[in-house]
């Protein structure tokens, strides 16, 4: 037998915190009074609560040359991978804002892709190899002796 669960936005909210092992209870209740009015729709939840982290390191964001969406991923890959929730609350960083954007440019350039560069490609001759041709080559020359 299966069964469907349907979930609330506020439990939504709470496993969107927690997923950036967040457990204060205080930060999941003002994340449900923040994202309050935006139960719409599930993107529109993680617009929301994606767009308050962007605005809580935007020193970070700003410098970051990707969308959205990428900068938030790669936010929470650092934030996650070098354990910087031990230090500083992420929707909320407070006094300890500076040494999260700190912490966040310090490891960008480790976890981050290089900028790509298009390259311009020289346009090259390519000889395809045609037997056919070298049999016609050698008759005229057999036949253009003859001629002569």
């Amino acid at each position: 037998m299966a069964g469907i669960r349907l979930y609330q936005p506020d439990e939504i909210i709470k496993e969107y915190v927690y997923s950036w092992y967040i457990r204060d209870e205080q930060t999941v209740t003002a994340m449900k009074l923040l994202a309050k009015d935006r139960t719409g729709s599930l993107q529109d939840i993680f617009d929301c609560l994606g767009g308050h982290i962007l605005s809580q390191v935007d020193g970070f964001a700003k410098t970051v040359a990707l969308s959205k969406e990428q900068t938030l991923a790669l936010i929470k890959l650092i934030y996650l991978q070098e354990e910087l929730y031990h230090w500083v609350d992420i929707f909320n960083p407070g006094r300890q804002k500076a040494f999260l954007e700190e912490q966040l440019a310090r490891f960008g350039q480790k976890y981050a892709l290089p900028t790509a560069h298009l390259s311009e490609m020289i346009p090259q001759v390519i000889k395809i190899y045609n037997p056919l041709q070298r049999i016609r080559l050698r008759l005229q020359r057999i036949f253009g002796r003859v001629g002569k």
